[in-house]
């Protein structure tokens, strides 16, 4: 590492083999055991609430969110787990134990509040957001974004078995407007319970926030079948939020609203379903939403 001159408050930038600090604005890289990860804290004493970021099937390393987060208050790590650098180009299997070296690298940290962190999930990364809360027993919280109540896609292996990934029917793909709607494609959770995760017996709170008009998946669907699971174990450990007129990607707030994207897994555009004006709307209140309930339950 070597420091070079720069503007801010500490007038030096601590420069590594990848990445990067910047002061006002933190802007750490790191590469471990083929781990990709992005943490961003708001400058200041500190100490700020810590949050695991993940995406869905899109991949990469995606930082913008963690940024906004930074910039009201919390240390948020963005974290890949496919399609970045040295990680898997696709959605394989996954090891609880990647995730749990995010947590522990989060709470070593100086400016870290101790001793517990949150996580946010948006579509694949709902379900590795109830994952985190349920067996990683430093979440204390998890933000759920139009994702599954089951392991999607890839199998994530435990200290003591494995949660199948619930796949997808390809054949349920239909055409709408010259663009794939995948909604019907999913496999339903309930006729594979092996995969379905079991929340009920996480020590964290959660957070489903849903959006109405979503066509990547019955996102509705899987909120209700994850309470109900809480509900039938005696949990209220919940909250739940559902915008009409929402689609799959809810982003931050005064984000372009996005109907149609490419998807890695069927290699062509889908539709994310929604309208502009409610999907705006919601992801404003989404935004304070999340951040309200991250706020309350990290400490």
């Amino acid at each position: 590492m070597k420091l070079e001159k720069a503007p801010g408050p500490s007038g030096f930038n601590s420069r590594y083999n990848v990445g990067h600090i910047e002061i006002r604005g933190v802007t750490k890289v790191f590469k471990q055991e083929q781990k990709e990860e992005e943490m961003l804290e708001e400058w200041g004493p500190g100490p700020f609430p810590g949050v695991v970021d993940m995406f869905g099937t899109a991949g990469g390393l995606l930082e913008y969110r963690s940024a906004q987060l930074a910039s009201r208050g919390f240390a948020s790590l963005a974290l890949a787990f496919f399609g970045y650098d040295d990680l898997p180009k696709h959605l394989e299997e996954f090891n609880i134990t990647y995730f749990e070296e995010a947590v522990e690298f989060l709470l070593k940290h100086e400016k870290i509040l101790k001793p517990n962190v949150g996580t946010i999930g948006t579509s694949k990364g709902g379900d590795l957001a109830l994952s985190l809360a349920t067996y990683i027993p430093e979440v204390k919280a998890a933000v759920w974004i139009n994702g599954c109540n089951a392991n999607v896609q890839s199998t994530l292996h435990l200290h003591h078995g494995k949660l199948p990934g619930l796949e997808y029917d390809i054949s349920k793909l239909q055409v709408v407007d010259g663009v794939f709607d995948a909604y019907e494609a999913v496999l339903n959770p309930e006729d594979y319970p092996e995969t379905i995760i079991p929340i009920e017996k996480a020590d964290a709170n959660f957070l489903f926030l849903v959006g109405l008009a979503d066509r990547n998946w019955k996102s509705e669907l899987y909120a209700d079948l994850a309470i109900k699971r809480l509900q039938q174990a005696g949990r209220d450990n919940y909250e739940i939020h559902k915008y009409e007129g929402t689609g799959h990607l809810i982003e931050c707030p005064y984000s372009p609203y996005i109907q149609t994207t490419y998807s890695r897994l069927v290699r062509a555009p889908i539709v994310f379903g929604g309208a502009m004006v409610p999907h705006q709307k919601a992801q404003l209140h989404v935004w304070n939403t999340f951040r309200k309930f991250l706020t309350r339950f990290i400490r």
